[in-house]
């Protein structure tokens, strides 16, 4: 989020006086609370993955919480880690522990793309069923936009070669890419570009498949009728 658009937010929070019973201000005893809403939130953990906020926000966990609540789920902001200290943890298990983070950072970044889309397409085009199949495809594209930020592959093959390596043919086939550590970059990105817009609201696609790597998104949608590889 912009630090402006954090700052205006902030001042609107303080002055309203917004605030959550069961935490305080940030200290070194902070550990994991359950909210009200069944959410478990790690205070000093999520200042300490979320520097830009802190910078902005200091380290009021009342606040932190309602940023995560506000912002930061749809962000792909994690509440909570493995633990509230990696003082004791071995190197192995900070490894492991940075693993799990990762995975639940990009299965967040999925859900909340997923939930974009049928938003967009809601009352404007039919919804779109998530496709574990095609989320397959997405991962071979979103490693390959690492390397190469383009709807064309390594090889200067068109995005559909990955469908094809994968048996996959539709009628209709549509690819969207973003490269954003956050969900919310991703979308604004998507939104002033109009090709990538289009190709989230056509009423054609019926299946998508998402997947995330380093940032680096790929959203494939396919729609129609199946058809055999080599027949177009």
């Amino acid at each position: 989020m912009k630090i402006n658009k954090l700052l205006k937010w902030t001042s609107a929070v303080l002055t309203a006086g917004i605030v959550f019973s069961g935490l305080g201000t940030l200290n070194a005893q902070a550990a994991p609370e359950t909210m009200p809403d069944g959410t478990i939130f790690d205070a000093e953990y999520y200042a300490s993955e979320n520097p830009d906020v802190v910078a902005v926000m200091g380290k009021d966990a009342n606040l932190l919480y309602i940023h995560y609540q506000v912002f930061g789920k749809n962000e792909g902001r994690l509440p909570v880690g493995n633990g509230t200290s990696t003082a004791n943890l071995t190197p192995q298990e900070i490894e492991y522990n940075k693993i799990v983070d990762k995975i639940e950072y990009e299965k967040q970044y999925v859900n909340s793309v997923y939930a974009f889309i049928c938003q967009s397409r809601d009352g404007k085009a039919k919804q779109v069923e998530f496709s574990p199949a095609l989320s397959k495809v997405a991962e071979y594209r979103a490693a390959e936009l690492n390397e190469k930020f383009s709807h064309l592959r390594l090889d200067n093959s068109d995005f559909r070669s990955a469908l094809r390596s994968a048996k996959i043919y539709y009628e209709y086939e549509g690819e969207c890419i973003s490269n954003a550590a956050n969900v919310a970059d991703s979308t604004a990105y998507w939104q002033r570009t109009q090709s990538e817009m289009d190709t989230i609201m056509n009423n054609n696609y019926d299946k998508v498949g998402i997947a995330v790597e380093n940032g680096y998104c790929a959203v494939i949608f396919t729609g129609g009728h199946t058809k055999e590889i080599g027949k177009d």
